[in-house]
């Protein structure tokens, strides 16, 4: 397609620092899910069996929680760019 990452030769160069990249973020990615996965196991067996505050605590919810969390930071990152744009264009 004709696209370059600058400071890195086209071809194998290329190949091979995509490849690095794509297994670093593999990486963090597995070792994230794994710790959303585990957080919930540990949190019930730290608390007393009694306790109902976290019956539904588990990994889908905090992968939904995690979403809704990057989701309300971009719209409120969007806002203030756009009222700093607002406020340059009224000058």
């Amino acid at each position: 397609m004709g696209a370059s990452i600058p400071g890195i030769r086209p071809g194998k160069a290329t190949s091979a620092y995509l490849e690095k990249v794509l297994n670093r973020l593999t990486l963090l990615g597995a070792i994230f899910l794994g710790v959303v996965a585990t957080v919930p196991t540990l949190v019930e067996s730290a608390i007393p069996a009694g306790t109902t505050v976290f019956s539904g605590f588990g990994a889908t919810s905090l992968l939904i929680l995690v979403g809704v969390a990057i989701d309300t930071a971009k719209q409120i990152q969007t806002y203030v760019i756009s009222q700093r744009y607002e406020g340059m264009v009224k000058q």
